[in-house]
């Protein structure tokens, strides 16, 4: 009997294994509900397609131990549009703000450019402004009056360009003499008040009083100091220094040594033989 189910199990002829007859109807199930479905697909082909809508997260922070909930405003850029990630919704948002703040900007400059274009500057030929009430733009100026005022303003410029410090203190100083004579008259009489205490401040060189009075002696070299100032408040050299032709002397930094091509000299020298020239010729006359 043992030799018998030997051969059975040996050539699997018999009872089949339970393993593999699970295995069997498992297959089985899976084929029919495939079958199932599919003809469920067949049949619902036309119906129609209902998609679920999931509820959306709201963006917010939830205040602990309460059910609020803290909406968070989102970041606006400097250009009108949203910062990090967005949805369609708020793209859409974003990119109507852009679009109004452009739209403003635009029409602000708009206004700008009208009102300033709106008004007329004139100028002269220095780039000066002009009034629109000023008599330069009222009157009718011809060509050739035009061409002689430029050249009269030119003429000015370069005037006042080439001018140095010493003629304008000069101008000055000369300005106030007249203004002076203006009011106080050109007479001067015996007992003028002004010019008798001028008079008496002023220290003279043949001062006997120099020989022992020490204040008097410190006043006086005071006003020989002054000598050495020039007329813009520089101090000059006290020494001896070559002529020139207009009696600068030379500032009190210099050290003696004439750095010049000579030609003071030679001018001064020439003057010279000219007037020379002239003597002679008179007295031979």
């Amino acid at each position: 009997m043992s030799s018998l189910g030997d051969y059975l199990a040996k050539y699997s002829i018999g009872k089949e294994n339970k393993k593999s007859k699970k295995r069997k109807h498992r297959g089985e199930y899976e084929l029919a509900n495939h079958e199932v479905d599919s003809a469920s697909l067949y049949e619902d082909e036309d119906a129609k397609v209902v998609v679920e809508k999931k509820k959306k997260a709201k963006s917010g922070w939830r205040v602990v131990g309460t059910e609020e909930t803290v909406e968070v405003e989102p970041k606006i850029l400097e250009d009108g549009t949203f910062a990090g990630l967005q949805t369609r919704e708020e793209a859409e948002k974003s990119r109507k703000l852009k679009d109004e703040k452009l739209r403003k900007e635009q029409k602000e400059l708009e206004n700008a450019h009208k009102t300033a274009s709106n008004e007329t500057v004139y100028r002269d030929l220095t780039g000066r402004k002009l009034n629109a009430d000023s008599e330069e733009l009222k009157a009718p100026i011809s060509a050739e009056e035009r061409a002689k005022k430029d050249k009269i303003e030119k003429r000015k410029e370069l005037e006042k360009i080439n001018r140095s410090e010493t003629e304008v203190v000069r101008k000055l100083e000369e300005l106030a003499k007249l203004d002076k004579v203006k009011h106080e008259g050109l007479n001067v009489y015996e007992n003028d008040e002004k010019v008798n205490e001028v008079e008496k401040r002023e220290t003279k060189s043949d001062d006997p009083a120099l020989m022992f009075d020490k204040k008097l002696r410190s006043e006086f070299s005071k006003g020989g100091s002054r000598k050495y100032v020039s007329i813009t408040g520089r101090k000059l050299y006290k020494n001896g220094f070559p002529a020139n032709r207009f009696n600068i002397r030379p500032g009190w930094r210099w050290d003696g040594v004439d750095r010049s091509n000579g030609f003071e000299k030679r001018w001064f020298e020439k003057q010279a033989e000219i007037k020379d020239g002239k003597q002679m010729k008179y007295a031979q006359e």
